[in-house]
């Protein structure tokens, strides 16, 4: 899903876990997940998300952020 989506959009380096690219990773429990989110509250926290990793460092834990900032602005055909 990632993956063909990085390659639409020229993304090198990204949509695929392998070795020397850039790594965004949510770890989820699927039988606790729910989206809680309304229109009346769209930024209401998901449940059942244990953490975050963004550019290989962990940026959410168990229901808070850890204050590491590791995004960055991607433009077509950026690599880093």
């Amino acid at each position: 899903m990632s993956g063909l989506t990085a390659q639409h959009f020229g993304l090198v380096g990204r949509g695929v876990l392998a070795e020397g690219n850039f790594a965004d990773i949510t770890v989820f429990d699927a039988a606790r997940i729910i989206d809680t989110a309304t229109f009346e509250q769209p930024v209401a926290q998901a449940t059942g998300i244990t953490c975050v990793f963004v550019n290989g460092n962990m940026a959410w834990r168990d229901g808070a952020t850890t204050g590491t900032r590791a995004g960055t602005v991607i433009r077509r055909g950026d690599r880093a």
